[in-house]
């Protein structure tokens, strides 16, 4: 391991110790709060120095606003932000990745942090959405439980980035394929018909007979245009018929 991996790993270690200190809070709001200040101090630290991180709404050009944000990583250079009385609202355009943290998570905050998302990305958003949680209620799949309340978690899910401390960590990734590199054209034109029973032969060999006419025609008119104009010039510049 790197010497830069080890000083990172004692970096999330010291956040793990800080979580387990923190459950002795009463106070879920005042826990919640402090988990949130570890976790923004660790992101700090190894994010580029251009991006601000914050705490804050987001609001887009039509003045349509999200809920509060737990942690906000944002381009100033972009749109600058506007902060008023430790709130800070920042441009829908510059947000780089948009936070939610739960001390521990379940159902309920699942689908109320889903709801915050589907605002965000009403509002224009579409930078990364991460849902990090210090625990969980269940041992089992979290991306199962995921794919049970996001209705569009196979076309555009709400949360891309899901990570569990100690437990998962999932992300959306999306690749280009094209068909070409997998199939030839006269392959796909063979599945294709045998799929539709469509007679793709014969629509061919029809456009054929068509495109044939076409040309027929054009070769008629082109004739009937160049003896035209022939008898025009004749008409014009023969001095027998002036």
């Amino acid at each position: 391991m790197s010497i830069i991996s080890e000083k990172f790993s004692a970096k999330i270690s010291a956040l793990k110790v800080e979580f387990e200190s923190n459950k002795e809070v009463l106070h879920q709001g005042v826990k919640g709060g402090l988990n949130e200040s570890e976790l923004s101090d660790l992101i700090r630290e190894v994010i580029p120095k251009r991006y601000k991180l914050t705490k804050g709404i987001i609001e887009n050009s039509r003045g349509d606003q999200s809920n509060e944000t737990d942690i906000l990583i944002y381009d100033d250079e972009i749109l600058p932000s506007y902060m008023k009385n430790e709130l800070t609202f920042v441009p829908v355009e510059a947000v780089k990745y948009n936070f939610e943290v739960k001390s521990g998570l379940n159902a309920n905050e699942l689908k109320t942090t889903l709801a915050k998302f589907e605002r965000f990305k009403a509002l224009g958003g579409i930078s990364p959405t991460v849902l990090f949680s210090f625990s969980s209620d269940i041992d089992g799949s979290e991306l199962k439980r995921l794919k049970k309340y996001d209705k569009n978690f196979f076309i555009n899910p709400a949360i891309t980035v899901l990570c569990t401390s100690s437990k998962s960590y999932y992300f959306k990734s999306v690749s280009k394929h094209y068909l070409k590199d997998f199939i030839s054209n006269s392959q796909f034109l063979k599945l294709f018909q045998e799929a539709s029973n469509l007679d793709l032969d014969g629509a061919i060999e029809a456009m054929r007979e068509l495109m044939s006419n076409d040309v027929g025609i054009c070769q008629d008119s082109c004739h009937s245009y160049i003896n035209f104009k022939l008898l025009f010039l004749l008409l014009n510049h023969s001095p027998d018929l002036t």
